[in-house]
């Protein structure tokens, strides 16, 4: 899963150029802390999401599993980052910026710099 932290860095690092070229606008901080709080709030949020899975299916730590919960247990940790990275992937497969459209954007922020004399 470490792959998907990469492209989440590169991706919210280029949406500060996008987001300048769109609008006019740098907004670099926003983004930033913007991902900052989704991740905390992500993190939070799939704690207590495991915490009520684990709960729903009869898990009882520190204690001799039953079958049927080693099984539910076996099941979700398989098919939960399954279904994930399709979603994620299907996501990405979305995702318009390459790396040719990125360098026309810098190379247009450059030319705008320029024109305006800064």
């Amino acid at each position: 899963m470490g792959i998907y932290s990469l492209i989440i860095t590169n991706m919210v690092a280029s949406a500060v150029e996008y987001g300048e070229w769109k609008t006019g606008v740098r907004m670099e901080s926003i983004i930033f802390s913007t991902n900052t709080i989704s991740s905390k709030l992500a993190t939070g949020l799939s704690a207590a999401i495991a915490g009520w899975v684990l709960s729903g299916i009869g898990y009882v730590s520190g204690a001799e599993q039953s079958a049927q919960t080693l099984n539910a247990l076996h099941q979700i940790m398989v098919w939960v980052p399954t279904v994930g990275c399709i979603l994620g992937a299907l996501i990405y497969m979305g995702y318009k910026m390459n790396s040719k459209m990125y360098s026309e954007i810098l190379a247009d922020l450059e030319s705008r710099k320029q024109n305006a004399g800064v």
